[in-house]
């Protein structure tokens, strides 16, 4: 049976039974005993995450959910690609969507609210603008690992797909669309297809794009 967003891996009873050999094997690998209490700070019905503390500081085991089995491969990838930007994989086991990184250090978050100057991101930005431009040229690589296809051609298709998915809009159910709000969005169809076009004589290139990408996500631990 497939896992369901509503009923992840990690909420079955022995998935922490299945987790803990595989983590505690690839530390004793590398020579790094764990020395305390295993935690579990980040739950989410698509992704959690354990802390794992060491006596060479914290670990942090990701696990994800189907929707997400790209992530632990491209992450690997942009490591080895992009050493200087990202963190160090330890180990990855993409099957089961699994996770091993280091403690990425202090938080871009942590920093501004220190010193109270957002130019923190005026250094930032064009680092990952700088990456943005060199993964441009991988574009099938990056889509080889399964990512979400979300370029500026297909958006229009995309969009029509969403408008079917009368399930996914919850149309007249609590916390969903009205009937009358469906319908404006179905309206809005040529509009869309339109305002792609628009865009696509831009000619920008296609790239990753880090859709959480915030001062939460964003360690200063390499510069």
């Amino acid at each position: 049976m497939s896992e369901q967003p509503d009923h992840p891996a990690w909420a079955q009873p022995d998935w922490f039974a299945r987790v803990q050999p595989w983590i505690q094997d690839t530390l004793a690998s590398q020579h790094i005993q764990i020395n305390g209490p295993i935690t579990q700070p980040h739950l989410r019905p698509w992704s959690t995450v354990l802390q794992i503390p060491t006596a060479s500081g914290a670990y942090y085991f990701k696990a994800t959910a189907p929707l997400l089995s790209h992530e632990p491969p491209l992450t690997s990838w942009l490591t080895r690609q992009y050493p200087a930007d990202t963190l160090p994989v330890l180990a990855s086991n993409a099957e089961q969507g699994w996770l091993l990184l280091p403690d990425g250090g202090l938080r871009l978050r942590e920093v501004i609210r220190a010193d109270r100057d957002v130019r923190h991101w005026e250094a930032l930005l064009p680092r990952y603008a700088e990456l943005q431009i060199g993964l441009a040229e991988q574009v099938p690589e990056l889509l080889a690992f399964g990512i979400p296809d979300r370029r500026i051609t297909h958006l229009p298709q995309l969009y029509q797909l969403l408008l079917a998915d009368t399930a996914a809009l919850c149309i007249d159910q609590q916390d969903g669309l009205t009937s009358a709000q469906a319908q404006q969005l179905h309206q809005l169809v040529h509009e869309v297809a339109a305002l792609c076009a628009q865009l696509a004589e831009y000619r920008i290139p296609d790239s990753l794009h880090h859709g959480d990408l915030h001062d939460g996500n964003i360690f200063t631990l390499n510069g």
